[in-house]
Formats: structure tokens, sequence, C-alpha cells
């Protein structure tokens, strides 16, 4: 069981409801090995978890499931979290999320039929626009879309190891997925 879970069953709302959002309902901060609440909603009542039993959560063993389950969410937000790609001495954080690639790829694909524009203008912000080269969009997306299947490719030999033993600690996984840069 990891803390979110801890918590979860504690209060009885999901991990969703606990961390997600802009406005979570509990934070809680990691300083070395020690864990504490930084924030706890008073909706929540008044049986918040002490320094101590969040460290004895943190540092005890997790199953194979909740690696499997921590694998998967952590490469999903990798996902869809965005890519930063370097264009002109320019770096542009390009969405991830699977409607953005889907506009990505279209727009690529469009590439290779009669007439293409020479520039694309690409929206990176709410207001934000960069009008780029057509060959320097079509570098991105393929940088962006080989990032985002080397993230999966990542995951059967995570799954592997998690099954063999020789993955046994999130630090493991993460230290596999950042691996893919």
């Amino acid at each position: 069981m990891d803390i979110a879970d801890y918590i979860a069953g504690l209060t009885g709302k999901t991990v969703q409801q606990l961390f997600g959002g802009s406005s979570p309902l509990v934070v809680v901060l990691r300083e070395g090995d020690t864990h504490r609440i930084a924030h706890w909603d008073a909706s929540l009542g008044e049986q918040v978890p002490t320094s101590e039993q969040l460290d004895a959560i943190a540092t005890a063993p997790m199953s194979q499931a909740a690696l499997v389950a921590y694998a998967n969410s952590t490469q999903w937000a990798l996902v869809v979290g965005g890519k930063a790609v370097t264009i002109g001495g320019r770096t542009i954080t390009f969405s991830t999320t699977p409607e953005s690639m889907t506009l990505m790829n279209g727009v690529a694909a469009r590439q290779s039929r009669p007439n293409p524009p020479a520039t694309i203008n690409w929206q990176i912000g709410p207001t934000e626009f960069v009008a780029l080269a057509a060959t320097d969009f079509l570098a991105a997306a393929t940088t962006v879309s080989d990032w985002v299947q080397a993230l999966f490719d990542a995951l059967p030999p995570i799954f592997a190891g998690i099954a063999d033993g020789s993955i046994i600690t999130t630090a493991q996984i993460d230290a596999a997925l950042a691996a893919v840069g």
C-alpha cells in the first residue's frame, strides 16, 4: 500500500478526489526519508496521519499489483505531460495529450499530399502560437512520436522486472522511465 492509497482508505475518498485537480484536499511532502502532511482539508476530519505513520507506509514493500499500477500511472502521466523539443535554438513544449497527438499526426500526414503548407502555425499555449517551417514541424512531430512510443516500449521490461522480482521499488520504475529521456 502506498501513502495515497492509505489516505484514500482512511478518508473514504478516491486518490483522484484527494490529490487531483488544482485544489487538492491533501498535500504530502517528502523531505529526504520523512513524509508529512502539508495540507489536510478540514472536510476530511481530524484524523490526520502522523509523519511516523506515513514513513512506515512509504518504506513498506509494495505488492506487484501496486508496482504495476504505479508504472502504468507514472508512464501515462509522462505520455500526456508534454515533450520539449528544440527547434532553431528555441525550446518548444508540445502537448502530448491524445487529442494533440492526433492533430500533430494529421498535420504531418497533410505534408505528404499535394500543395502542403510551407509553414505550420502551432498553438503552444492558451494564446501563444509558433510559426514553424514544415520541415521543422515534421522533425518535431517525429521526435515527439518516437518519445511517446519509447515510453510505451519501456513498460514491458518494467513489468518483466516486477514479475521476476528485480524491480521492487517505485524509484526503480522512475529510473527506468527517466532513461527514456
